[in-house]
């Protein structure tokens, strides 16, 4: 791969990474409009489950479940 090639790529990933925040920023966003009620942490946590949600839909995985910082349940 030649460095232009290499130099595309990260900008492609970044880009792709950058769509991500946004969109999980969105979503926080929504989850605060429809909960006003819920404190951060809550929203936070609704966010997980949405993006959990997500992943187990796309991937086909029911399996799949939310491990924290240190690996645990």
């Amino acid at each position: 791969m030649t460095e232009l090639e290499q130099t595309q790529c990260t900008r492609r990933l970044q880009t792709a990474l950058d769509l991500f925040e946004a969109g999980i920023e969105l979503v926080k966003a929504r989850k605060q409009r429809e909960h006003p009620e819920a404190d951060s942490k809550t929203v936070d946590l609704m966010v997980q489950a949405w993006l959990l949600e997500r992943a187990q839909q796309e991937f086909h995985c029911p399996h799949l479940r939310v491990l924290s910082v240190t690996g645990q349940k």
